[in-house]
This record gives C-alpha cells, sequence and structure tokens, in this order.
C-alpha cells in the first residue's frame, strides 16, 4: 500500500504520516483492504471540510458504519449525515465524530436509524445543548424505551399497544414514536418528561417534541 498512500497523499493534499495512522485505524476497524481508499477518500473530505483531523474522521465515521452495518449505511452517507446535523444545528463534525459512538449502538440495536440521530443531535444542540451532552441524552431515551418494564416502556406500551422495538420493527420513526408519548402526556395533562425515569431522557424528549416536533420534523 504505499505507492497508494504516496498517490492518495498527493492527490488530497494530506501528508503521509497523517494518511498512515488513519489507514491503519480504517483497516482495524474492518473496513476491507480492497475498499479502504475510498473509505479514506470519504473520511479525508469529512475531515476538511468539518475542520477536523483525518484519524478523528476516520474514528466518527467506523463508529456509525460498524454500529449499523456496511449493508445499512456507508461511509459517504454517514458523512453525509453528519454534515448536515452541522449544518442544521450548533455543533461541529470534529464534535459529532468525538461523541457519535455513545448513541450508534443503542440507536441500531432498536432500529432507530442514523438520519434520525443526525437530526435530534442537530435539533438539541440547535437549543443549546453542547454534543457531548446530547448524544449521552438520546442514548438515555433510546435505552429507557427498549427497556422492558422501564417507566418510559409502560408509557410508550400503553399508548401504541406494543413495544418501541416493535414499533419501529413495524415501519414507526423515532420521531412519531415521541410526539404519539408528548400528545398523550398532554392529554392526560401532564409533560412527557414524566414519562421517563431519567431526567436526562426527559428532557431530550421535551426539546425533540416542542411544538408539535416542528423543528425534528423540519431537519428530518
Amino acid at each position: 500500500m504505499s505507492a497508494q498512500v504516496g498517490k492518495f497523499s498527493q492527490d488530497f493534499g494530506v501528508l503521509p504520516e497523517e494518511v498512515v495512522p488513519a489507514l491503519y485505524a480504517a483497516l482495524s476497524a474492518g473496513v476491507p483492504a480492497d475498499s479502504v481508499f475510498d473509505y479514506m477518500e470519504t473520511a479525508t473530505k469529512l475531515a476538511t471540510g468539518g475542520v477536523t483531523d483525518l484519524d478523528t474522521a476516520v474514528d466518527g465515521l467506523s463508529s456509525v458504519v460498524n454500529a449499523y452495518g456496511s449493508e445499512i449505511i456507508g461511509a459517504a452517507e454517514a458523512s453525509d449525515i453528519m454534515f448536515t446535523a452541522v449544518r442544521f444545528g450548533k455543533t461541529t463534525v470534529d464534535e459529532i465524530a468525538r461523541s457519535i459512538s455513545d448513541v450508534t449502538p443503542i440507536a441500531s440495536a432498536v432500529g432507530v436509524g442514523f438520519d434520525e440521530v443526525g437530526a435530534s443531535l442537530a435539533v438539541l444542540t440547535a437549543a443549546g445543548v453542547p454534543t457531548s451532552k446530547a448524544t449521552t441524552m438520546m442514548k438515555a431515551s433510546m435505552a429507557e424505551l427498549a427497556k422492558e418494564g422501564s417507566i418510559a416502556d409502560k408509557a410508550f406500551r400503553e399508548l401504541s399497544g406494543v413495544g418501541f422495538t416493535q414499533f419501529v420493527e413495524e415501519g414507526g420513526s423515532l420521531t412519531d414514536g415521541l410526539l404519539m408519548m408528548a400528545d398523550g402526556a398532554e392529554a392526560a395533562g401532564g409533560s412527557v418528561i414524566d414519562m421517563f425515569g431519567s431526567v436526562e431522557a426527559g428532557s431530550a424528549v421535551l426539546a425533540l417534541t416542542k411544538n408539535d416536533g416542528a423543528a425534528m420534523v423540519d431537519v428530518m
């Protein structure tokens, strides 16, 4: 790969000393050798456009692709969603890449697409929540929804008749589910934050469903 590294460095104006560690990280993350330079090209564009280093961009992309599986989402789509979150939110590619692994495993496990994760990040950060805090809040809300017997699970089942994971499997979205909970809470004269056991989880849902979820719907 030495010759390819040299050509890649020349084509994209990146020093070999920066390319080699990032290449190693990409291969270690499971990117196939026969497509790793296409992956590196996407990561380099993400790093350049997002004003971060190549190693961080590679790490952020691999966190998304490995969590969902390359058959579900590719590096280029993951990169596009990150850029969109930056455009509509108050965050950076660097901040997203460094924090995204907090939320992608649970999001993937419950069937929430990375597009909705990105949109949620945009809405929460636009409201002033730091990126690292936003990913933690999202993780907490989805974990509560997915955990059978939790306050959120019981509330969701009462409103929909099924658990959150099954709801998503049957075609529902995170946005649909959260708005249904917010509407149910309002009809009962309460707040959606009371349907969650932790303040972190409830606060995330409260922000995402504000004004009937208008901001979330717009970003999506």
